[in-house]
């Protein structure tokens, strides 16, 4: 309202780069296994590859030395096998230590050393996941990471000065070094993981290796989701060209977001470093895509 007039107004707001950053955290959670060798499990060591390599030949010319390395190995095969059957198949085990302590003395009594890939097939084999089993724990006691338990969380970046450039991986394909990052964020990422992972997941902890930062920006609006799903969700069972139109249409529109942003919004040097490039569009399109529908979609030109 301007002396007593309505007036159409085009409203802005700056924001600062960090208020599209968050920090990506992976939280672990502890294996927990049972063992037994049971005739079932042990007849899945056929499904480890590194069991079943010691009946395979590595080489290639003298077939006699062929044969002899693959009858050797299917000895070594059967001699394991044995002295797995051995053992009481009855009795579960829920403490890694203990059942390995078993298994040793199995296998020296047999008198087998297989080598470390086989062994850690062996335990592979004639583990199952139990959580209510003990943790298992490496050689310093510290809890193992379940990889099938992984989870990450993304949260928002606090005031404080990044150490800047942040890379992802330095030039050597190695994860880069984040002390310093972490040293800045870890009070912050504590008091998050206390306060809303911990009580659901009370044996969980953050992997601060894993720690980092990353930048998103919203190019698909509501408006997008709901254009897409009406076209997208209308009942019949083939869809007619103008229909494709109209979708790629939709689709077209956050793309064009996306580019305005990737010229005019970031820092260059953010974008060198870290955004996907134009030819990544189609990746942009699949993740719009997944938003809101469940299954797939071939995006037609």
């Amino acid at each position: 309202m301007a002396d007593g007039k309505l007036e159409e107004r085009v409203c802005s707001k700056i924001l600062d780069n960090r208020d599209f950053g968050f920090i990506k955290l992976v939280v672990e959670r502890p294996l927990r296994l049972n063992f037994q060798s049971s005739q079932e499990r042990i007849a899945r060591l056929y499904e480890q590859n590194a069991f079943t390599a010691l009946a395979e030949s590595k080489k290639r010319k003298n077939k006699k030395e062929i044969v002899g390395e693959i009858e050797e190995g299917k000895k070594e095969q059967a001699d394991i096998i044995k002295a797995l059957s051995a053992m009481d198949g009855g009795r579960v085990y829920t403490n890694r230590d203990e059942f390995k302590r078993v298994l040793d003395r199995s296998l020296d009594q047999a008198e087998l050393s297989p080598s470390n890939a086989v062994y850690k097939a062996i335990l592979a084999a004639l583990s199952e996941r139990d959580p209510s089993a003990d943790i298992c724990t490496d050689a310093k006691g510290s809890p193992e990471a379940d990889p099938d338990l992984r989870d990450t969380e993304s949260i928002a970046l606090p005031r404080v000065q990044l150490p800047l450039p942040i890379e992802y991986k330095g030039s050597d394909g190695k994860e880069p070094d984040n002390e310093a990052l972490v040293k800045l964020v870890k009070t912050h990422c504590d008091e998050y993981f206390a306060r809303e992972v911990k009580p659901y997941w009370p044996d969980g902890w953050i992997d601060y290796s894993k720690t980092r930062v990353g930048y998103e920006i919203a190019v698909i609006h509501p408006s997008d989701v709901e254009q897409f799903a009406e076209v997208w969700f209308r009942n019949r069972k083939d869809s007619t060209l103008g229909e494709h139109k109209q979708l790629n249409a939709i689709l077209d529109q956050a793309v064009e977001r996306y580019k305005s942003l990737y010229e005019s919004v970031l820092p260059r040097q953010f974008l060198q470093r870290h955004l996907r490039s134009r030819a990544d569009d189609a990746s942009l399109l699949r993740q719009f895509v997944e938003q809101f529908y469940v299954g797939g979609i071939q995006l037609l030109a």
